[in-house]
């Protein structure tokens, strides 16, 4: 898929922050336990700055790319809820190769026997929920409705450190022009929620929480951009 706004002229706070969009924030944190990796992703639902919803699930046996794509599979899930109420939906992750593989990387990869592989030759990590997020993203309340953005994490509210994320945003989604700092404020604030919340619950959890996904699609085809999934 491909972002539905373009941007030729750069992009402010107002084009986000207004009654029309539906902004969906999604982040992941890890720790080691037990000699497994225990996560917890979340994602935020928000419009201007009323709060929609929360969503928050403890996954373990995991890696921190596995964790990071659920969090955007979950926040796909929250779209399929709320976008009837929107004209577009912004979802933020700082996951570049969860971003990058949803929008280019996953066109890319070859079906061979039930699988999907890379263009290493071998079978795409994680690939069963990158083909769900695909198919979420197929949903009759979010096709061609859904605009997927990469930023990065952890940004502090340094001159510095803002003009170096406006820019890292303006690479990875490939916008042309002024990528306002308020916009990346206010990205990164909603951001940093969902990283401290996710880290507050994995951390004051005493115990692993097995969480079995409730979505499955067979993998049967490689993904094109022009495929239409018919929920009906």
């Amino acid at each position: 898929m491909q972002n539905n706004l373009f941007y030729p002229n750069g992009i402010d706070l107002n084009m986000v922050y207004n009654p029309v969009m539906l902004n969906i924030f999604s982040d992941a944190s890890i720790i080691k336990r037990n000699k497994k990796f225990i996560g917890c992703y979340g994602s935020l639902a928000v419009t201007g700055d009323n709060i929609l919803e929360k969503k928050y699930v403890i996954d373990s046996d995991t890696t921190v790319n596995k964790s990071e794509i659920k969090g955007i599979r979950s926040s796909l899930e929250l779209a399929i809820k709320y976008a009837k109420n929107f004209r577009f939906v912004n979802i933020f992750s700082d996951s570049q190769v969860s971003i990058l593989g949803l929008r280019d990387y996953i066109y890319n990869w070859k079906y061979h026997d039930g699988k999907l592989y890379s263009s290493s030759g071998k079978p795409a990590a994680n690939q069963d929920i990158f083909y769900q997020c695909i198919e979420l993203l197929k949903h009759p309340n979010i096709d061609e409705k859904v605009n997927l953005f990469h930023q990065n994490g952890h940004i502090d509210n340094s001159y510095n450190k803002l003009v170096k994320a406006a820019n890292t945003f303006a690479e990875s989604n490939n916008i042309v022009g002024n990528v306002d700092l308020n916009l990346i404020r206010y990205i990164s604030t909603y951001n940093d929620i969902v990283d401290k919340e996710s880290r507050t619950i994995l951390l004051s959890s005493d115990k692993e929480k097995y969480y079995e996904d409730a979505i499955s699609f067979k993998i049967d085809h490689a993904i094109r951009k022009e495929d239409k999934y018919d929920y009906f």
